[in-house]
């Protein structure tokens, strides 16, 4: 006859209590160690900075004003090409002026960019506020420039004729 085996070879009920006791003090001990550490983590103070961080240089907001400047301008370059192809080329006496004067402007704005570094610090205020002056009368001239190239300045005249010999003919 074979005798059922009730419990693992090698383990007695009194080693299971043992390991499920130890088991539960590490744990125990562990949990409070967290706590412990927590509870310090709250008392630590940042050190403070050195002086020559907690200041900014004086013109960074200046690199980003550089930086969104030159984005603005593409975009109004863009806005000028985009129409002179709308056009095809069949532009009237007043929009190639308008367009020679929206292209002198952009070039100004962006010769006052490309100076903006080679100015000293004191008067780059002063610079940023004319460049700001400059974009806004390049912005105008394109704006004049777009608006006035409408889409019946991009009709043909040959359309209209038809167009008005069919509503005479009728």
């Amino acid at each position: 006859m074979v005798e059922p085996q009730t419990a693992e070879p090698g383990r007695s009920g009194a080693n299971r209590v043992v390991v499920a006791l130890g088991m539960a003090m590490a744990a125990f001990a562990l949990a409070a160690a967290l706590f412990v550490v927590a509870k310090s983590l709250r008392r630590v103070r940042p050190e403070p900075l050195p002086p020559s961080l907690k200041t900014a240089p004086p013109d960074t907001g200046l690199v980003m004003f550089r930086a969104s400047m030159r984005r603005k301008v593409t975009n109004l370059m863009a806005r000028c090409e985009a129409k002179r192809k709308q056009l095809g080329g069949r532009m009237t006496p007043a929009q190639d002026s308008l367009s020679r004067r929206c292209d002198s402007a952009i070039a100004e704005v962006r010769g006052r960019i490309a100076a903006f570094d080679t100015i000293s610090r004191a008067n780059r205020k002063v610079s940023a506020d004319s460049v700001r002056s400059a974009y806004d009368r390049a912005k105008l001239a394109a704006r004049l420039f777009t608006r006035s190239a409408t889409w019946s300045d991009v009709i043909g005249q040959d359309s209209l004729d038809l167009e008005i010999k069919r509503l005479i003919s009728e």
